[in-house]
């Protein structure tokens, strides 16, 4: 039910509305409504004839909808608003003694402030979307950016937003939090749209695909999903999430493609075909096994094993966002890292304008930004590699694009030593000869470069990782 509470956000309709329940109990001691020179009680007992309500404009007083009569059900009255998109709104009911009496005469009741109608969007994944750093950064909260809270209250959205104090779903209670992407995304999608924003905290840190997948425990969705009967519908959803899958199941990456599209199948079964921006997982710089001591042969061995299940995971979200309709890709790979795996505040307000500027286009076509992402790779006749974008093609790094930037074939991986950026794509050169059959990763390790290939808008590429070279 789109009941009414004070910061509440309701997703607006095609046509630019959201009906909205204002409710509330007529107080046992209906004393409080006689006015002093009223006189004594009235001789029915009823110590009230109807309850009004009407909703207005904050900013400037002026009448969104007219006084209403309310419905009166024992002790409990309610109405229902269609309020256009925008706002903010201020909702007030009123009481009146006489059958003949104007509205506006009676007594205030019950008043609900800061209602708006806008964008609602759910936040799942994990640590980076719920947020875990706490570091400082300019990231301040503001009216009309609100949050449904974990304890089922609506309030100015504010860091930290996955907070567990007095919860209401305990399946993502979090032990600690910080900044997260999502404030600067709201800030953002408000200044563009022009409308209200509503966050709806739903990630968990460490929550692998299991958590979320329907058909393995799928908790944390259905928790998700709870959160709709307070809110009702929404507009949108960000998923940022794979770092426990690519750490700790690696064996499984291979089959986190087809969960995560189940995943977003059941969501939509729910929520509608609800446009859905993904996050690619950002670095981890933590330092490689080697660099602890021990067998140096083994524990590079074991490090490259962990740079593949990393790498494969991207590549899987780089996969989902091809083959899942009303999804796109946000790269991370050139943010940093508040400890080993979590972004910076200051790499969250770039994250969430970022996320902004990827769902005003896929979802509003708005102007903003998808990243340049290998759409092919073929050897050329004289041995160099040919990649092609399917954005505009990221300036050639001369002289960083020997760091993660590899060829791979049957004798192992080739570093490419040279770049030229051509009319048809980027033009590499690799260390060595190489033979066909044989794969191209970019910005594949855990461990990122220093210069990643960017658009010219600055926006780095996707990571990739196996992608077949044709010849």
């Amino acid at each position: 039910m789109n009941r009414a509470e004070n910061y509440s956000i309701f997703q607006r309709n095609k046509d630019g509305y959201a009906d909205v329940v204002f409710a509330g109990e007529l107080l046992k001691d209906g004393r409080q409504f006689i006015h002093p020179c009223a006189g004594a009680m009235p001789e029915d007992g009823l110590l009230y004839r109807y309850v009004s309500a009407h909703a207005v404009r904050e900013d400037d007083g002026m009448e969104v909808t007219p006084w209403t009569k309310c419905k009166v059900e024992g002790e409990n009255w309610s109405v229902t608003f269609r309020l256009p998109e925008g706002g903010l709104y201020r909702l007030e009911a009123r009481v009146n003694l006489g059958e003949n009496d104007a509205p506006e005469g009676g007594s205030f009741i019950k008043i609900i402030s800061h209602v708006g109608v806008g964008e609602l969007f759910l936040l799942a994944g994990q640590s980076n979307m719920s947020g875990m750093s706490r570091d400082t950064a300019y990231d301040p909260p503001c009216l009309g950016v609100h949050m449904y809270g974990n304890d089922g209250i609506w309030r100015i959205a504010e860091h930290p937003i996955n907070v567990s104090v007095n919860t209401l779903y305990p399946e993502n209670r979090e032990t600690a939090s910080g900044s997260s992407p999502a404030l600067s995304f709201g800030r953002e999608m408000q200044r563009r749209l022009g409308v209200p924003v509503g966050l709806i905290p739903a990630a968990l840190g460490g929550s692998r695909m299991s958590a979320w997948n329907p058909d393995e425990y799928g908790g944390l969705t259905r928790g998700m999903l709870r959160r709709i009967d307070a809110t009702g519908p929404v507009g949108g959803l960000l998923w940022y999430q794979g770092c426990s899958d690519a750490m700790f199941e690696g064996p499984k990456v291979d089959t986190y493609l087809p969960r995560l599209r189940r995943t977003i199948e059941y969501w939509r079964e729910q929520l509608g075909n609800i446009p859905i921006v993904m996050v690619q997982l950002a670095g981890h710089n933590e330092p490689c096994d080697a660099e602890r001591g021990g067998n140096w042969e083994k524990d590079v061995e074991f490090s490259d094993m962990k740079n593949r299940h990393w790498a494969k995971l991207k590549e899987a979200q780089r996969q989902a966002a091809h083959t899942i309709e009303n999804t796109c890709l946000v790269p991370t790979n050139d943010l940093g890292l508040w400890d080993c795996i979590h972004l910076n505040a200051g790499s969250n307000v770039i994250l969430g304008e970022r996320i902004a500027g990827a769902m005003l286009k896929l979802a509003f076509g708005k102007m903003g930004q998808f990243a340049p992402d290998v759409e092919s790779v073929t050897k050329t006749a004289d041995g160099n590699v040919l990649v092609k974008f399917s954005s505009s093609a990221p300036e050639a790094i001369f002289q960083e694009v020997t760091r993660g930037i590899h060829v791979e074939d049957e004798n192992g991986l080739v570093a490419c030593v040279c770049a030229k950026k051509t009319a048809d794509g980027v033009l590499l050169t690799p260390e060595r000869e190489f033979t066909l059959p044989a794969s191209f990763h970019a910005c594949w390790r855990r461990e990122l470069p220093t210069c990643i290939p960017r658009a010219l808008s600055g926006l780095p590429m996707l990571t990739c990782y196996g992608v077949p070279i044709q010849e």
